[in-house]
């Protein structure tokens, strides 16, 4: 979620540039051969206010995913999220890493920030219906 962090993200291009090379060379070694590392698939995920957001951290070689909470129930909102990778050139499925199911809290608060189920359940119903893959974050 680099991209939510301002003015530095575009120096820290640099440093995601490393740890992409980092992963390939850490991984590569225990591949028989190249064509294997090939199935290895590298996401990044980034804030999905904006294609600023993304693309602020878009790097060659890595898939560009998107995160936002289940709360939203617009069918079109969620579509433009999901498609902010794509329309900075990215190719393959549209994914929301992190669907939040509601948010976190310290362990000795008193309140759990929960999103209503039926709003958890429609936001899943959309990215189904789009043929979009997610996975569920902070869930309760």
């Amino acid at each position: 979620d680099y991209a939510s962090s301002g003015s530095w993200a575009p120096v820290e291009k640099d440093y995601l540039r490393n740890l992409r090379d980092l992963t390939r060379q850490t991984l590569q070694p225990g591949l028989k051969n190249l064509e294997d590392f090939s199935a290895a698939i590298l996401i990044q995920t980034d804030g999905s206010e904006s294609s600023s957001d993304v693309n602020q951290t878009l790097i060659e070689g890595v898939f560009a995913t998107v995160d936002f909470h289940s709360n939203n129930n617009d069918e079109d909102d969620i579509k433009r999220r999901l498609e902010i990778p794509r329309q900075l050139g990215q190719q393959g499925p549209m994914m929301n890493t992190e669907l939040w199911t509601g948010w976190f809290t310290h362990w000795t608060d008193n309140s759990f920030p929960r999103y209503p189920p039926q709003n958890l359940a429609r936001s899943v119903a959309t990215h189904l219906k789009l043929g979009a893959s997610f996975n569920l974050y902070v869930t309760m």
